[in-house]
């Protein structure tokens, strides 16, 4: 009797410490959430790109400060635009790309292609990109950045993405940079998303003294001629965040930047990148690049 009641008092105490674990986790998503959203964050931002264990990572910080651009990419040139323009063509974007389809469905296999290449290849690209900066307390800051292609750029091939930071700053070597980037999936005539392409493995990653950079792939799209079927990729968006530390006591403004450079070649090229401290992303080959300047900059204060 004695033994059973033992357990049973065991049983108990595991149930209570795994209800108090699980009460405690919830309440530190919800922290984390609502830190988010004051920040600018949606919920359907925040459900897309945060891991659960990344998103915990924001339950005890408050926001730093923020930077946001927009771009226009032609192939002669890349333009800061407002939100209203960007968002302005989105729409019309949208427009067009219904029409295409009801065109799709009304014409012959044969003059489908002119049809989806005009849909493809004459459409300016437009982009965002933000860059944020969390106090967590004690001297520590997570940096993330996030950017978004809101209408495909011509030219989908090896980009590169990065955050950086200044002399001020030091990189937790212990911290993993988390990232992310994913692409909405349609096939054939559908114009809503069916499905999502994600990878948190890039096609490199370096993470150096002045900052992490990433070069990614671009899914492109896919049409096979003899059926007409095609696979679309929009929404291309990309996400990174690491923790930082200031490593002078009397410093008591820091900068950090988020980068975006958009390979404009018409062969793909894999270039080598790296972050040198306080300074920019640094690609070979850089002339068959455009970087998204001015980029966004972001100067707050430390304790």
């Amino acid at each position: 009797m004695e033994k059973l009641m033992k357990t049973a008092i065991i049983i108990t105490m595991v149930f209570t410490m795994f209800v108090t674990t699980v009460e405690a986790k919830g309440l530190n998503r919800d922290q984390a959430i609502n830190v988010l959203v004051n920040a600018g964050w949606t919920l359907e931002d925040i459900n897309d790109l945060l891991t659960e264990d990344a998103l915990l990572e924001f339950a005890n910080a408050k926001i730093a400060g923020s930077s946001v651009k927009y771009f226009k990419v032609t192939d002669n040139e890349v333009v800061e635009v407002s939100k209203k323009q960007a968002m302005t063509k989105v729409e019309e974007n949208k427009k067009k790309e219904l029409l295409n389809t009801i065109m799709r469905n009304s014409i012959t296999t044969d003059s489908l292609g002119d049809i989806y290449k005009d849909d493809q290849t004459t459409t300016d690209g437009y982009m965002s990109y933000y860059v944020q900066a969390y106090d967590l307390g004690g001297g520590e800051y997570m940096l993330s950045a996030r950017c978004e292609w809101l209408i495909n750029p011509k030219n989908r091939k090896t980009d590169v993405f990065g955050l950086g930071h200044d002399a001020h700053l030091t990189q937790e070597s212990s911290y993993t940079p988390y990232y992310v980037y994913k692409a909405d999936v349609t096939e054939h005539d559908m114009v809503t998303k069916q499905y999502e392409y994600s990878t948190e493995t890039p096609a490199s990653i370096a993470k150096d003294p002045g900052g992490t950079v990433i070069t990614q792939d671009l899914k492109a799209d896919y049409k096979w001629e003899a059926t007409g079927y095609y696979k679309k990729y929009k929404n291309h968006r990309q996400y990174l965040q690491y923790k930082v530390t200031v490593n002078d006591s009397g410093v008591s403004d820091v900068s950090i930047y988020a980068e975006y450079l958009h390979q404009q070649s018409t062969y793909s090229i894999s270039p080598s990148v790296s972050y040198p401290v306080g300074g920019s992303i640094s690609v070979t080959m850089s002339s068959f690049f455009k970087r998204m300047s001015p980029n966004p900059y972001l100067s707050f204060k430390v304790k």
